[in-house]
């Protein structure tokens, strides 16, 4: 999966990290400058939030990151869903509503995640 504009671009590997890769850098550490670890197996989609540049969500293995980009101190996602009995597809952000996403799952559902909806255990 590969996102970005026309030299910063994100990739995911299939070790399960997400990869800020700059084209126009001229050391390995410019060319790669963050690493994101957080699934357990390949990463299928990367996407940026088209609300917030900075924010970008990773699906892999049986979860969803949500991370904010180009930030050094922060090692872990703001953001993860629960873990899924089935592998999740894909998953894209909401054309409209900034705390709206949608991901698919191997077993054949789509499921809407509202950041912003207030849900009581």
């Amino acid at each position: 999966a590969q996102v970005g504009g026309p030299s910063k671009y994100m990739v995911g590997t299939e070790q399960g990290t997400v990869l800020l890769c700059n084209r126009k850098g001229k050391t390995p550490q410019d060319k790669i400058s963050h690493c994101y670890h957080g699934h357990h197996g390949p990463v299928y989609a990367v996407q940026r939030n088209p609300h917030c540049s900075k924010g970008f969500m990773s699906v892999g293995d049986w979860t969803v990151r949500i991370w904010t980009a180009e930030d050094a101190q922060l090692k872990t996602p703001m953001f993860t869903t629960y873990y899924h009995k089935a592998y999740l597809t894909n998953g894209t952000w909401h054309p409209v509503r900034p705390g709206v996403f949608l991901t698919t799952r191997r077993d054949g559902v789509l499921d809407v995640w509202d950041l912003l909806y207030r849900q009581t255990a």
